[in-house]
This record gives C-alpha cells, structure tokens and sequence, in this order.
C-alpha cells in the first residue's frame, strides 16, 4: 500500500496530488495545497487499511466530519475565538446531525431540516447564523477541492420569525431603556439567572406605574 503526496509539475502555485497504489491498482486525486493534499492521504491511509476505498470512484466520499477536520487544519486568518467558535458549534450541533453523510452526499433539503430541527429546539437566529458559518466555509472548501460541483449551502434562505423572548426584550429596551415593565418581568428575571452580569440586568422593583 503507497500513499505519497507531490506535485505533477513541481513550482509554487502548481496544485498537489495524492497518489494512490495499492494491491496493483493505482489512481491520483488533484488536491491544492500541500496541507490539505496531506490531510487528505492520512484518510485514504484510512480507508484503504478497513477496505473502504474504492479504486472506481472518481472520487473519495469523505464524510462531513473527516473534511470537517481537513478544513479546520488548513491555515485560516482567524482570531483565537473564531476557531473556538467554529469548533464548538461543529461538534456542539453540525457533527452529531451531518457527520457520517459523505460530503457529496449533502443536499440542501439536509442542511434545511438540520437548521429548522435547531430552532425547533430553540435556538435564536443569531446563533443559527453562528452555526451556519463553518459549514459554508467547509463545503465552499470541498467546491475549490473539486469533490463537489456546488455548495449547497449557497442561496439557502432562513427564513425564522424571532421568538417571543427576544422580541419583548427588544421592547423592553426600546420603550422603557432601563426599566423594564411589569408584563415581561418574568422574561428579564430568566435572562437575568442565565447571564447574572449582563448589562440587561434590572431593579428587583419594577416602577408600579408599569406592573
């Protein structure tokens, strides 16, 4: 069994290859870059040694998770955080629903029914947005990889009303600035236990010409 990683035509900007040679057989994968070209040997290491690879595909069907990991490793401009983000919301709510289906395999009707299932569980649409990021940079990867033909992320519209928690905080602030009125008292006292030092945190006594 042979995986090696080169260059066709050696010279910066020319594309990586892996190549493939195993039990007579033999086959190459145009990657990019050497990072990823790297990344992506050590999992055809893998599937060679379970029998997974097959030499008829044009191309391997790695899963979400695996060209997760591939994605995460290359060099990215981001800030600490960022990457923290991005690899907590992947392992948090992306992995468990997208991880085992092969990147090809990813419709769009798939990412709709992951993203209507999270604010189903109650996730606002500020933190859908967070979630949605790494997964459009990872299959926007996958497109400039040649693994798939489109991004099916790509003009995908959610389409969420805000809930009701948010919208009478939203009220709060804009009539009553620091005061909060009586009718969405109990709202604010949740918040306020979740987030003790937030800057919504009000009076324990609301003004009686609110309640």
């Amino acid at each position: 069994m042979g995986v090696r990683v080169r260059q066709k035509v050696k010279g910066k900007g020319n594309p990586w290859w892996v190549f493939i040679s195993h039990n007579g057989k033999r086959t190459s994968r145009k990657v990019g870059d050497k990072k990823a070209s790297e990344a992506v040997a050590s999992t055809i290491r893998a599937k060679l040694q379970l029998g997974e690879f097959g030499f008829e595909d044009q191309k391997p069907a790695f899963t979400f998770k695996e060209y997760s990991k591939m994605w995460l490793a290359l060099p990215h401009d981001w800030k600490e955080s960022t990457r923290e983000n991005y690899e907590n919301n992947l392992k948090k709510h992306a992995l468990p629903y997208l991880g085992s289906i092969p990147v090809n395999e990813i419709k769009r009707k798939n990412l709709k029914s992951f993203f209507d299932k999270k604010y189903a569980e109650g996730l606002n649409l500020n933190t859908i947005k967070l979630i949605r990021a790494p997964i459009n940079g990872i299959l926007s990867y996958a497109v400039e990889l040649e693994l798939i033909e489109s991004n099916p992320m790509r003009d995908l519209v959610l389409k969420y009303k805000k809930k009701k928690f948010e919208s009478s905080i939203k009220i709060a602030y804009d009539v009553y600035a620091h005061w909060i009125p009586g009718q969405f008292k109990s709202e604010v006292d949740e918040l306020d236990n979740l987030h003790p030092n937030a800057p919504h945190t009000h009076p324990q006594t609301t003004p009686s010409r609110y309640l």
